[in-house]
Formats: C-alpha cells, structure tokens, sequence
C-alpha cells in the first residue's frame, strides 16, 4: 500500500510544482481574477459577436496597458439551444488564456447557429462560466433572449455568490412571449444578488457598454452604491455615498428596461451644490456619467426613477476578502465564502492594501438596501497577511452585504463593501468529487519531541469520509469542521514529533483524492571531523579528535588494540559537548598500533580505525639541486666566481664539509663557506680546475656529491647560436648587444672567434666584412658568470635597378608584356614571382603574350618579390585596360536596362565600384535587358535584350557603333517584382517572398523578404553587402511600388499631418498640425547597400518599407548603416545580413497609421538589424523617447562598445535615436526568434 501511495505523492509533487510555475507568472501577492464573456451563439447574436470581436484589441489594451489591473486570463463561454436540432451544446467553452492571438482566434471561430425558439439556455452557459472563472471575477452576458432554464437560478446565484463573482447582462433583445415571468426576471435577480447590472441597449450600441467595461478592466473596482428603485415613491428620496482619498475613476451608471432621460440624474457634492459630471455613455436605456469628485459626502437622486438601476463605482488600490468558519482561522484557506446555517461563526477579512495605509477597526452587516443590520469589532491576528477575524457571532437569516470601516494612517474613515450579497448555503450542492489540499508549507520542519498541528481542507459532495495516515499507513486521530455544505477542515494533532515521516490527508465519497505533508524533526547527527592514520616521531606527542554535531547528544570511548582506553601518565582523553580527544604524550614503543573511536546517541552510531606509526633515526643523504648546480660546470678564466650549493637531510641533523680533489677546504682569501651548505670558490684560474666534494654525515650514515669544474680560456664554440644572426652593411656603425646594460663595465670582457678583444661595451664603427664572425660577451657578477653569444654577417640590402615599385602596361592586343625586377644585393639576392596569390616559375624577368580573351583581370595582380639575409623588396605589375565610368549619381535612373551576365542562367555582373563611378573593364562582354519593353538609343528601338561590351571611354557597342553608356535607355520605367517562393520562413503564417526582376523568365533577386500573412507586413529581409555596393544613392530616385501583396494607401499614412491623433495618444500630448516629428517610410534594404544601377530600384518597394520615427531620432540608425557598411566593404566576402521589424513589449499601446480607407498599419516598437556571426543592432522606435524610459525597452544585454567598430558614445543620445547592441543568442531569445535557426 505504502508503495502505491509513495507514487502518488510523486504525482501529487509534480502537479505542485506545476501549480507554483503558474504562480510565478503571476506578479506581486496580488489576487487575479478572470474576464468571462458568456455569449449567445444563436443566429440573431451576429451583431454582437461581431462588435466584440472588432473591440478585442481595445480589450487587451485596457489591461496590458494598465499596471494596476487585476484581470490576467480571459474567458468566452458560449450557449446555445440543443433543442432546435442543430446539434449544438447548451454551453461550450470556448477559450481560457492570457494570450490575445489565442483569444482573436477563438473568438474569430464562433459561429452563429440555431435559435429557432425564443428562450436560450443562458444560465447553463451562466453556470460553466462561473465554474471556469476564479473567484472574484468579472462575468459579462450577452445575448437577446430569456432564460429557458431559469429553474436553475437559485443554484446558478449561490454559486456566483460562493465565487464573489459580479454578474452584469447586456440585453439587446427580449423574447415577445415568455412562459413564465421568471425567464427574464431572473437576469435582474441574479445582477441584484452580485452587485452587477442589467443594461437594455440596442444591438448597435453594444460599443459604447464596451467602453464602460473597459473601465473595470483598467483597476480594481469598489461598489459605493447600488439601488435599484421599485416604485415612483422612492423617486423624492437621496441616497448617499462617501469618496475618499483613495478613490478615483467614478462612474455612475443608470440602466433600465424603459427609456431615460439624461435630466433624470441629480447629484449634490459634498458643498450642497451639484456636482460635476461629465456624459461618458448615453442611449435609450443607460446613461453613465464620470464624476468628477473630491473627497466628501454625495447625495443622488433620479426622476421617474421606477425600475431604475444606479450602480456608482470607483477604481480603488485598496480592497479585501472575506470568509466564514465555525472554528478560529489562520488563514483565509480555512474559510467558506458563505456561512453555515445554524453554526455561530468567525468572520475573517483579508486586506488587500500594498502601502498598508489602513488598520481596520470594525466590519458592520448591511441588509441588501445597504440598511445597517450589526456591527463586529474586528482583530489583527497577522500583520503579514493583514488578517483581521471577529468572535464567533450568529450570522442574519436575511441576504446581507459586509462593509468593513477603518482608519487611513492621516486619521481619514475608509468604508469598503463586498462585491457581491452573502446568505445562508441553503441550496444543496452539485454531486462534486472529493478533493483535498493541503493547508500551509508542503514541508513542515518540527522540533524533536514537541507537538504539530496540520491541516487539511477537502471539498465533495456527498460530504467525503476523510482521514489522516502516518507513513506506515497507521489511521491518526484528526478533527472536522464543516465550513460550506461541500467544503470542510480536517485538523491532524500530533502530540510528539520523533520522527523524520510524511502525513497523508485522504478523502473518499464515490472519488478518492489524496495530499501529503512531509515533516522533518530537527534530529541531527553529523560528524565534523574524524582521525585517520598518523606518524609520530619518538618522544613527541600527538593529538586525535572526533567532533559530531548531534541531537539528541552522542557517547564517545576511545580503543587501543580493541580495548577502552582510560586516562594514565602517556594517554590523556579530553571529552565535551559532542567532541572528544585522545593525546598520546611522550611516543615510545608500546602506544603504536591499532586505534579506534566509537560515537553512538541511540538512534545512530559511528566507528572510525586508525593506526598510529612511531618514526625514529634517519642517515644523512645528500639531495640533488639541479635548478641551482649542475654536477658539471664550465667557466673561463677570468670569472670573478662560482657557486657550488649541497643540501643534506637526516636525523639528526647532518654537518656538512668541503673537499677539492680530496683535501678538505677551510675558509681562505679563495674559499668561502656560507650556512654550511654553499661554497664560494673566488678568481677562476686553471687553478680552480678539479673535482669539488660535498661531505655530510650523522652517526647513522654519510653521503657524498661530486662536482666537476672545466675552466677555459675562452667561452667554449659549441655554445654560439646556429641562427637568428645580426645582419650589417657595410660603413654601418653597431653597439653590440650584451644581455643587461646596468652591468659594470669592468664585469665585461669580450671574445671573437675565441680570441680575447676587449671589456666594456662594444661598439663595430664602419664596419666591414673583416667584422663578421661569432661573438661572446661574457658578464661576471657577484653570484655568477654567464655569456651572450652573437653572430654578425656583413652585406648589402637588396635595390632595384630601376626606379618604382609600381609599374602600369597598357594592353596591346598581342604584344608582348615585359615585367623586370633586375636588383644587386650582397648576398645575391633571390626573385619570385607572384600572379594571382599563386607562385610561378619566373628569374630576374617574366614575359607573356597580352590576348583579348575575357580574361583581362587575371592579369592585375602580378607582381615580384627580391629578397635577401637583408630584407625583402616588392615590385607591382598592372595591366591597364580602357575603362567605361558610369556615375553612380547622374548616369543611373528607373530607366537604366538591366546588365547581367550569363545565359542559361543569369547572374548580377560584379563591377569595381570607386570614387563614385562604376567601372567597367574594356571588352567586358554583358547583356542589357528591358523587361516588358525595349532598348531604346536615339528613339531606336533595339529588342529588349542585346549583348554588347565596354569599348572604352565610356563607351559601349551597339550594333556596330560605339555610344555612350548612360544614353542608352529602356523605353519604360524598369519595375522591381515580388516573387512567392512558397517557403515558411518564421512559422506556419509566413513565407519568403523575393523581390528583384524577371529577366527573360529568370528571375533575378536582390533581396528576400519574410512576409506575415495574417498582418500583411515584412518581419524581416535577408540581403549580403559585400565591397562592390553602391555605397551613394543615385539622384533620379525610384518611385515606391506595392506590388499584389500589399493594400494600404502608403501615401496618406506617410502624411505627417494624418498620424497627429495617433501620436498625441501615444505621447499624452497634444501636437500642432505643423509638428515636424512623425513616422516616414525606411528602407530595411538601404539603397546604397546593394549594387548599383537597377538593383537600388528595387529597395523601392513597400515590401522594403516600414514606418520609423525619422523625422526627429534617425542619425544614430544612419550612422548604425554606414559602420555596417564599411565593416562589410572591409570585409573579403559578402556578410548576410537580416533587417527587420518587431514588436514584443505586449503592454505597451501599439500606434496605428491609418490611411484614408480607414485601413491601419501598426508601428513597430523597433527596427533591428542581425549581422552574421558578429551581433545584432536594436533601434527603438518609440516617438517622444526619454533616457529615464528607454532603459525599458532594452531587452538585452548592451555589447555595442565591446565590438571595435560598433563602439560609438553617442548610441543612447534618444534626441538621435536610442541604438544597442545585443549578442545574436541573446537577441533570438528576447525577440522571439529561439528555435527558428534564421541567423545561421
């Protein structure tokens, strides 16, 4: 059994934990609440299915945009008539999300059907809405008909009140001939009973309701006054509210099933006069004013008043909850929204106050016209939950309202009211399955030995027999206390907690459920430290321990050879509070061997083993110091010293002497002996030649080194480098180089090619080749003597025989090219010959034969290398052709034919591109293309293909003659196309669509474009900048196409003086008609970032196009393109690039330009820009932009200044466009790019 549970707390964990993510979505302590829309589906709803659907965007706005709004998930449930034969379900939820898209889509996919009969069944759909929505929601119905199942009202209202959900109807419609009264009585019955209303309006006016919901969207709402009048008798009287300091947004709301008059509503402010009110919603059956009101007193009063409704709310950040238990709560888990009959009960009210402005004192009961029943002192059992309760009291029979009275901390009364009434649960529960929760932590931490309360709430119907089990299955005494006819608390007493073990809450009726709570005592038994093996040495002393930290304590005894040690003269045991210690004194034979320690508190135990070794005598031995001696040294005569260092170990300590060839060395005027261990041997002559002998010894053994010294007379030859020579010409004058120059001079002493030739620096004057040789620089100090060694060659640098490094060959059809690098140098200089970065044969001169075969470029980059040991001359070969300039400013327009090379399949010729001319080789063959005209020179129509060449001079071949480039036009405007390539590009709405021309049925791109279907705008455009770019925009601009995919009238959204209402929303501010900041068109495409002529054509195209706040912030996006495109022109290969467009900060109000067909574009919140494998750049494009909120919309972590050349301090100026910079990972996540692997 044990087993079987066990995997299902494992299951129970899991859903926990997927409970608490869905907590951490939610911000703040703040209880949120649902949005639900039960909506007639039948045919004649139409109308107002379809004026929700054209306000969903207005409804998310109203909560995303509002930081205070309570509302996190929206709800649509529809209801329908099964009865009619449509094959429809009397109620069907439709959607449960946060998500916009998901609720469009939903809601876009409800369909009119059914309805033949008159009375709908509301309070089903009613009944699923309210078990959907969370407690403290919203609930809105719409629909034109009666309640065909009104039997359901008293369960339907007692579930809505157990929830605390207001109910609010808007009825556009009535059935003619209701059976019974009740079918549509019950709309004002249930509205009454949750505080909502009932509004009877015209189907066209459901917009304007929908502004009114809007409101209790945007805050959390307060009821100050609800009345509903019966008769004309009540019409003289005034009832009263009262604002406080902490409301604002007050609405005033008349509804009723006859006509009103706007005249009707009178209300008096707190100085008697009247009050200003300004008309928020107005037709034949509502009117709703918003107050504009200061703190104090109103009084209101309504002419013709019968079956008139006043409802007056107000947004307030201060609120709470409430709830009834038989038994003192804790917490508000512990409680039912509605009391039990019979049963005296705590009231319990939870604060909802952030600032924790308000103490409460008193909770009065109001009858349902808000007539004062009693009043409660109220107590503050827990600051953290502000959690006040009352004594047990006997709650009214009669339906009442909770207003609970306070003190702000500046002495000011507050009074707030429940939302909804409260009575008795009368009505006996739906047949509901058992469920258990566990109240408070899921892990308990208990004190050893003291007593725990847990507790468990179970819900069910009929009531669930419930349990606790201990681990072992054991059934544990627990009490019950009823709180709801379906909800109960079932309270576990554990009187002595001994144990780590796990309580399982169980309930059963015709469902079991099941949840647990794991205890964990403080018992504790944890070893800190431990003995292991340890050596002593004889005669010392040593010291063991065993420290744990346990509960309850532990008992250590020590052993030897597995008998307790007891304290004498060698063994001393020292014990306290979890911690003990063994000292063995005075080491000697006999308290070696085999220990142990045992440590036990009853409920574990521990046991180490040990062993203690004794170390005594150890013979001298002399350990070798490579890194300060070698055994064998050599030295020149002349050394001022050396070193010989000897280090011995042994116990006792070893002495040390010196022998040199067998005789023992005393300190002199040539020995010195340091510490003991170092010997200085001083003036190195043949003399110091010999064998050097380190001695130690001990009275357990000796030990000896030996080391050999060689002195020469000079530095030995073996030791000169074998390369990296110094090379010198001739006349030159050179210090030679000799390691430290703070030396001394008399420390040097200098040798060439063995022979002794001076000390002190050296320096080589006019040398010569006499000078060339191996030279040693040898260096004695204080501590040691060591040489630099030098070879020095003598020569010439190599020189060309003729003057210039670069050399131009004009082509001459078969003549000969003659290329001479002839150069003197000493040694003899070496030549190679380099074409096209490959390596061909060639001597002092090369020659080839110049021919006229499309292959002229391969010829430019010759050139030669002549080297020697001195260095390294280059000479450059070009061979010039006559070229063809085109202006990139003047000579290019919409008209310039296409120029592409290739047949089968055409391509984009690739021109060199320099000071603003594009330049075409001489003889470069090509074909000019016309699509959907002709070639035209001089009125001349030429086909609209032709291929020609450069002739020179500008100058191309046309048929026979040479004319000049830029007068040779198509007859129409060259027009760009966008192509479908059928590809999804950024999920299952998007494709990839390419944008260029067709040129004779290929078609040639110049840039990708992914398209979004559903918005009908670009997300981004793939394109590569490489070095032959355009780099200018040409003078005779194209003008801007749409192509088939696009709808919109650009023109007027562009118009600066049609975006000001879209603006000044935005911003908060008016603007003048004048205002020179708005959006204007940007190319994602730059047209200087593509190859000039006609490709800069297609960069006009509204496909390319998206709006940016140009006017006033787009230096620093310019300025963001040219470092792009310096970085890619610097750059060997085209760089991908992708540009796009996106908003992602879903809280923030989108701005729409609209055109003249009322037709919206959304304005992106950025524009951003991926360059491949180095970052990707984010513009903000947010009108009116501060630095205090731009911070906001950095989304990212900010690389700009880590990249070279994107490090620039002007980036976050918002006056020339706030820019920054992102790593390529980062910025898929934060823009919603993870997973679709574009930027590869």
């Amino acid at each position: 059994m044990w087993c079987i549970l066990n995997a299902m707390i494992v299951k129970k964990t899991l859903v926990l934990i997927s409970f608490l993510v869905l907590l951490s979505n939610v911000s703040g302590k703040e209880t949120k609440v649902s949005t639900t829309f039960v909506i007639d589906s039948t045919y004649s709803m139409d109308t107002e299915i379809g004026e929700v659907k054209r306000r969903t965007d207005d409804i998310f706005n109203a909560v995303y945009n509002s930081n205070s709004s309570i509302v996190d998930e929206f709800i649509i449930v529809t209801f329908n008539d099964p009865a009619t034969g449509w094959g429809v379900e009397a109620a069907t939820l439709e959607v449960k999300t946060n998500k916009r898209d998901e609720f469009e889509t939903s809601l876009r996919d409800v369909k009119v059907l059914g309805g033949a009969d008159c009375p709908e069944m509301s309070l089903t759909g009613i009944e699923l809405g309210l078990n959907t929505s969370k407690p403290h929601s919203y609930l809105y119905v719409f629909t034109d008909a009666s309640a065909k199942d009104y039997q359901k009202y008293d369960y339907v209202k007692s579930l809505a009140l157990k929830k605390s959900i207001q109910v609010t109807f808007l009825l556009t419609g009535q059935c003619k001939k209701d059976k019974v009264e009740e079918q549509h009585t019950v709309y004002n019955n249930l509205a009454t009973a949750t505080s909502g209303q009932v509004f009877h309006i015209l189907k066209q006016e459901i917009s304007q309701i929908i502004d009114y919901i809007l409101v209790n969207l945007n805050n959390k709402r307060t009821t100050l006054l609800r009345k509903t009048f019966q008769d004309a008798a009540e019409c003289e009287k005034k009832y009263n509210f009262t604002v406080d300091s902490d409301l604002w947004e007050i609405v005033i709301a008349l509804s009723a099933p006859k006509s009103l008059i706007d005249d009707d509503l009178d209300v008096i402010g707190p100085d008697g006069s009247p009050a200003e009110i300004q008309q928020f919603v107005s037709s034949q059956n509502t009117t709703i004013v918003k107050l504009k009101g200061e703190v104090g007193e109103y009084s209101i009063s309504v002419t013709n008043c019968a079956d008139v409704t006043v409802h007056v709310t107000a947004s307030t950040s201060i609120s709470f909850q409430h709830g009834f238990s038989s038994d003192k709560p804790r917490s508000l888990d512990e409680t039912a929204k509605k009391p039990v009959k019979d049963k005296k009960s705590y009231l319990a009210i939870v604060l909802d106050d952030k600032e924790q402005e308000v103490i409460l004192k008193t909770v009065e009961l109001w009858n349902i016209d808000d007539d004062f029943i009693i009043e409660l002192p109220l107590k503050l059992i827990d600051s953290d939950q502000q959690l006040y309760i009352t004594e047990p009291f006997s709650v009214p029979q009669q339906t009442f309202k909770i207003a609970v009275k306070g003190l702000t901390k500046s002495k000011e009364l507050l009074t707030r009211v429940s939302p909804t009434t409260i009575e008795y649960e009368e009505e006996m529960p739906k047949e509901k399955p058992a469920t258990v929760t566990i109240l408070g932590a899921q892990e308990v931490i208990a004190k050893f030995g003291e007593a725990l309360e847990l507790k468990c709430k179970v819900g069910g119907f009929p009531q669930p027999h419930i349990t606790w089990e201990d681990k072992y299955n054991n059934t544990m005494n627990s009490s019950i206390n009823t709180i709801a006819l379906d909800e109960y608390i079932s309270t576990l007493h554990i009187n002595n907690v001994i144990e780590n073990t796990t309580f399982i809450c169980k309930a059963k009726n015709f469902a079991i459920d099941f949840d647990f709570v794991i205890v964990t005592t403080n018992k504790k038994f944890t070893v800190k430290k431990y003995p292991e093996d340890v050596a002593v040495e004889i005669g010392k002393s040593v010291e063991l321990s065993l420290k744990i930290d346990a509960s309850p304590p532990v008992t250590i005894i020590w052993f030897q050879d597995g008998k307790e040690i007891n304290n004498n003269e060698n063994l001393e045991i020292k014990t306290s509070s979890g911690s003990s210690f063994l000292k063995i004194k005075n080491a000697k034979p006999g308290y070696d061997g085999k220990y142990s320690v045992k440590a036990s508190n009853g409920d574990e135990n521990v046991e180490y083993k040990f062993n203690v070794i004794l170390t005594g005598a150890v013979p001298a031995l002399i350990v070798p110091v490579k890194e300060f001696v070698q055994n064998i040294m050599d030295l020149v005569e002349g050394d001022k010293l050396f070193q010989l260092i000897c280090i011995a170990t042994g116990n006792p300590k070893p002495t040390l002497k010196w022998l040199f060839n067998g005789i023992t060395i005393e300190d002199n005027e040539r020995y010195d002996i340091l510490y003991g261990d170092t010997l200085i041997v001083k003036d190195v002559s043949s003399k110091s030649k010999g064998t050097y002998t380190c001695k130690a010894e001990n009275e357990y053994g000796n030990d000896t080194m030996d080391y050999e010294v060689n002195v020469h007379p000079y530095p030995p030859i073996n030791n000169f480098p074998s390369n990296s020579p110094i090379y010198l010409v001739d006349d030159q004058t050179f210090k030679m180089p000799c390691g430290d120059d703070m030396i001394a001079i008399n420390s040097i002493r200098w040798y060439k090619d063995g022979h002794l030739i001076g000390t002190g620096p050296l320096t080589l004057n006019n040398v010569t080749k006499a000078n060339a040789g191996n030279y040693t620089c040898r260096i004695s100090k204080s501590y040691a003597s060591y040489s630099y060694h030098s070879r020095i060659l003598v020569g010439s640098k190599v020189k060309f025989l003729t003057e210039g490094n670069t050399r131009y060959i004009t082509f001459e059809e078969g003549a000969e090219a003659q290329l001479d690098c002839s150069a003197t140098g000493d040694p003899t200089p070496k030549t190679k010959w380099i074409m096209n970065n490959k390596i061909i044969e060639g001597g002092s001169q090369y020659s080839f034969i110049m021919k006229n075969n499309n292959n002229i470029p391969n010829w430019k980059n010759i050139k030669c290398c002549v080297s020697n040991e001195f260095g390294t001359i280059q000479r450059d070969f070009e061979i010039v052709a006559g070229e063809c300039l085109m202006s990139l400013e003047d000579d290019f327009t919409s008209r310039q034919p296409i120029l592409t090379t290739g047949n089968r399949k055409r391509s984009w010729p690739v021109f060199t591109v320099s000071n603003g001319f594009l330049r075409i080789l001489k003889h470069r063959y090509f074909t000019l293309f016309c699509p959907e005209s002709f070639i035209s020179h001089n009125n001349e129509n030429y086909g609209n293909n032709i291929t020609t060449y450069c002739v020179g001079d500008s100058m191309f071949q046309l048929e026979g003659k040479a004319v000049l480039a830029s007068e040779i036009t198509c007859d129409k405007n060259v027009v760009p196309l966008a192509k479908n390539f059928n590809q999804i590009c950024r999920g299952s709405n998007t494709t990839l669509i390419g944008v260029g021309f067709d040129v004779g049925g290929s078609f040639m791109s110049v840039y990708s474009v992914c398209f979004d279907n559903f918005t009908k705008t670009p997300l981004f455009v793939v394109h590569d900048i490489h070095k032959a770019i355009a780099n200018m925009t040409p003078i005779h601009k194209a003008q801007y196409t749409r192509g088939n995919y696009l709808t919109l009238e650009y023109e007027d959204m562009y118009d600066c003086r049609n975006q000001i209402n879209a603006i000044s929303s935005f911003i908060g501010k008016s603007l003048k008609s004048d205002e020179k900041c708005c959006f204007m068109r940007r190319q994602l495409v730059n047209p200087k970032d593509v190859l000039p002529g006609v490709a800069q054509v297609a960069t006009y195209h509204y496909l390319n196009v998206v709006p940016q706040w140009s006017t006033c912030g787009s230096e620093n996006w310019d300025e963001v393109e040219r470092r792009v495109r310096m970085y890619t022109i610097n750059t060997d290969d085209a760089v991908p690039m992708w540009t796009g467009a996106t908003s992602v900060r879903n809280k923030t109000p989108a701005i729409y330009l609209k055109d003249k067909l009322n037709q919206k574009l959304q304005v992106p919140q950025y524009i951003w820009r991926v360059v491949k494998d180095q970052l990707a750049v984010i513009h903000v494009n947010v009108p009116d932009l501060t630095l205090s909120t731009a911070s906001s919309y950095i989304l990212c972590k900010d690389i700009c200044n880590t990249i070279p050349w994107m490090m620039y301090e002007h980036w976050q100026d918002v006056d020339k466009g706030f820019i920054y910079c992102c790593s390529i990972e980062d910025f898929e996540k934060a823009f919603d790019y993870d997973g679709y692997r574009i930027f590869g």
